[in-house]
Parts: structure tokens; C-alpha cells; sequence
């Protein structure tokens, strides 16, 4: 099962699954909004039975997934409250509550062997993501699930849309400087940015290996700054005219160990590293630009 299929993340880590010969199920908030799933990106898996969706309305609501999960083998939790608000007692604890109610639904069900929570680069320092991963140990430790957890924390996404509406808003980092909106980057001097496709191997792989268990995976990908992405584009899109560089940008000095989601890609998808920070940021404009 994975949650908040509709959204960039989430639909990938979807297709991973399918890929390789799973069946899924997605929950969503809204059925009108998984049409371009059914009828278009999964067309072939739906018509055959192998992706099928579920309604769930609040996802913070306490028996929110009863339903949904059964039968459930595996579950990637991907949804999250997705918002701006700088007020944390409105974020904060609805976050929590949606990754309490699906644990708690998940102790429900027996066939529920893995479970992995979509967390973020940002659960280093940011108030809604920190609680919600200290709400997901906490239940590991207290709880002693009867299925493993582990979680896996992006930095910023980027690469292939699936859907147009994954290419707008305040979490299209590339759609902002191809539109040349310099407002979000002029707060943001530098950042890691990692491909959508690796995050949804590493969470294709956090809930089927046998030998993932209890981990905290960082998946950050490559080091870089609007100036980064900026080259990239007006390499590979000459006929398009770019802004100029952004002054004030700089380079991360943090780091992490990335040893286990690395080998989880290599195993997993055959693959050396990271995806290129080249191929990334062409995937997402060439989606940008095909799915107008």
C-alpha cells in the first residue's frame, strides 16, 4: 500500500513497485484527482488488477486506514499535510496523527510485514517532520510492531513528472527557475537535490528487503545551487532564455552517511550512485515541457 499515491513522490514509488511485479494499492483524499492514474500513467496495471485506489478522507483521523490496509503486505506512507503554514500547532500535530493512525492500523493487520514513513532532509531541523519521526520510533520501541520500520528522508526532489500538477506549486524547485521566480531561491543558497526515481527505489527497497530493518535512510543525492541547475538548462534548452545567476549562492557544508541507501540502489536497480544531477534536472523539464 502506499499513501498519497497521487502526489510526485508517491507515484513513483508506486510505478517502482509495479515495476517489479508487485500489486498496489494507493490511498488518496481525493478520487477525482487519481484519474490521470488509472487512465493514462497505469492504465495497463489497473485494467489487469494490479493498481487499484481506496478513499481515505482525513488521514489524521485515528481509524483512518482500518479499512484500507487489509490484506496490505507492505506499506509506504508517503502522504503527509502538505502546507506553508507558519503555524506549528496547526502542522504539528496532524503530521503525527497521520503516521500514529497508519502504524496503529498497521498493528491491526497481520500481513503487514514492513513498514517505511517518507521523512525529510528537513526532519534534521524542521518542527512537523522532527515530531513525526519521533512519534515512528517511539512506536517501534514501545510498541515492538510485529513488522519492521524504517524511514527515508529526501532532500529536495527533483526529476520526471508523472502529472502536470507535480510540476506546480511551492515543491516544483526546477518549474521555479524555469519560469524564472527567483523569490523561493533567494531564501534558499544552497541545497542537496536528489532524483525522484532514486527515492522511490530506496523506499521499493526499504519494504521488500529482508535485510533492511530499523533504518534511517538518507537519501540526499548531490550538492548544489540554483546557479547548478541553471548551467544544466541552458545547456540542454538553448532555445529558451534563462535569468542570469543568482548572487548569494553558496554550498552545503552537511553531510550524512549515505553508505545503506547507496548499496540499496546498486542491489535494487543496478546502479552506481546517485542519478546525475544532468539527467534529473533534464527528466524534470522535459516533463515541464511535455506535459503542458
Amino acid at each position: 500500500m502506499v499513501t498519497g499515491v497521487t502526489g510526485f513522490v508517491g507515484s513513483h514509488v508506486a510505478k517502482a513497485l509495479l515495476e517489479r511485479g508487485y500489486r498496489v494499492r494507493g490511498t488518496l483524499r481525493d478520487l477525482e484527482k487519481a484519474a490521470w492514474l488509472v487512465n493514462n500513467v497505469f492504465k495497463d496495471y489497473a485494467d489487469t488488477g494490479r493498481f487499484e485506489l481506496c478513499y481515505v478522507r482525513v488521514i489524521a483521523a485515528v481509524d483512518a486506514y482500518d479499512e484500507a490496509i487489509q490484506g496490505v503486505s507492505v506499506v509506504a506512507h508517503v502522504a503527509s499535510i502538505l502546507t506553508m503554514d507558519p503555524d506549528s500547532t496547526k502542522v504539528i500535530p496532524a503530521t503525527v496523527a497521520g503516521a500514529t493512525s497508519i502504524l496503529n492500523a498497521s498493528m491491526k493487520e497481520p500481513s503487514v510485514k514492513s513498514f517505511v514513513y517518507t521523512s525529510s532532509l528537513g526532519a534534521a531541523t524542521m518542527l512537523a517532520p522532527v515530531a513525526a519521526e519521533k512519534a515512528l520510533w517511539k512506536f517501534a520501541g514501545e510498541q515492538r510492531p510485529h513488522f519492521t520500520i524504517s524511514s527515508v528522508g529526501p532532500s529536495v526532489i527533483i526529476g520526471e513528472a508523472l502529472n502536470k500538477a507535480h510540476n506546480e506549486g511551492d515543491g516544483a524547485w526546477i518549474r521555479t527557475l524555469y519560469d524564472g521566480n527567483t523569490a523561493f531561491w533567494d531564501s534558499m543558497p544552497a541545497i542537496y537535490a536528489v532524483d525522484v526515481k532514486d527515492v522511490a527505489v530506496i523506499h521499493a527497497a526499504a519494504l521488500l528487503d529482508p535485510e533492511v530493518t530499523n533504518a534511517r535512510l538518507h537519501a540526499w543525492g548531490h550538492k548544489c545551487n540554483a546557479n547548478d541547475l541553471l548551467v544544466v538548462m541552458r545547456q540542454h534548452f538553448p532555445e529558451r532564455e534563462f535569468i542570469d545567476d543568482l548572487a548569494y549562492q553558496t554550498v552545503l557544508h552537511i553531510s550524512a552517511d549515505f553508505s545503506e541507501p547507496l548499496a540499496l540502489l546498486k542491489k535494487w536497480a543496478d546502479q552506481d550512485g546517485w542519478r546525475s544531477l544532468e539527467d534529473s534536472v533534464v527528466e524534470n523539464v522535459n516533463s515541464i515541457i511535455n506535459l503542458a
